[in-house]
């Protein structure tokens, strides 16, 4: 694969200028490296950008497994035909959450859903009595465990730049 240079650009939301925060590169001999913009970065933490959730320091030179990072990030939102992929993996779009919303230490509550229609194993998340979303259903089964009735949810960290992109949660008795 011939990369060179991508320069990473992120915006607060659609009509905002996009400011120019990273930059990936490849070459021979150091390999595909990711690291901020500085001007860049400080610009836009000005409008709600924070350092991405695999990236935080802006101040390294990152080198591994950074084709598979940025391979792993989500679909454009604004799309046209966004809801073809939501429905497609099975996502449900009726919930958002608003930036600042969570943050990492926050802990959460679940409870079983087992009348839901798309999976019987389903675990509904909340913080207070707010509705956050859902367990994947891949991970959902281990709340089902007999001998695991008092599992808690921690957050870990919440990817955000101007909006959630996913939360990481850590699972524990």
């Amino acid at each position: 694969m011939n990369i060179g240079t991508i320069y990473l650009a992120w915006r607060k939301g659609k009509g905002s200028r996009r400011k120019i925060v990273g930059l990936i590169k490849k070459n021979a001999t150091s390999g595909v490296r990711f690291s901020y913009i500085k001007a860049g970065v400080e610009e836009a933490q000005k409008e709600g950008f924070t350092p991405y959730v695999d990236f935080p320091d802006t101040e390294k030179v990152y080198s591994e497994n950074m084709l598979e990072i940025f391979g792993q990030r989500l679909i454009k939102t604004e799309r046209s035909d966004i809801q073809k992929y939501l429905d497609f993996w099975d996502i449900s779009s009726e919930f958002k959450i608003e930036p600042g919303t969570l943050k990492s230490g926050d802990i959460l509550t679940w409870k079983l859903e087992k009348d839901n229609p798309k999976d019987d194993n389903a675990v509904k998340v909340f913080k207070g009595t707010h509705v956050l979303g859902y367990v994947k259903m891949i991970h959902s089964k281990v709340f089902h465990s007999k001998t695991k009735p008092n599992l808690k949810i921690r957050v870990k960290s919440v990817d955000q730049n101007g909006t959630v992109n996913r939360v990481f949660i850590e699972i524990s008795l």
